[in-house]
């Protein structure tokens, strides 16, 4: 079976699709846990930073937003999934 690249991605988006057109606000709770956990561990000084702290956080839910706009363009609320 051949698959093109970036298809799990596709089927990533497929199946959180219904998830965040029901609950908007899930893909920002789930980027705000996720962040949780990387500033918690601290893995690299940056994470421990509160000026890089706040760029990642800004940058994370810009693309937590930027998402959830390519998944509603992708995949509309009538498509059957």
């Amino acid at each position: 079976m051949v698959r093109r690249a970036g298809g799990w991605a596709v089927s990533a988006r497929r199946f959180l699709a219904p998830h965040f057109r029901e609950r908007p606000g899930l893909a920002y709770w789930i980027t705000a846990a996720l962040l949780a956990l990387i500033f918690i561990w601290g893995p690299i000084p940056a994470t421990r930073n509160p000026w890089e702290i706040l760029l990642f956080t800004i940058l994370a839910f810009v693309g937590a937003h930027v998402l959830r706009g390519q998944i509603a363009e992708e995949f509309p609320a009538g498509e059957a999934v």
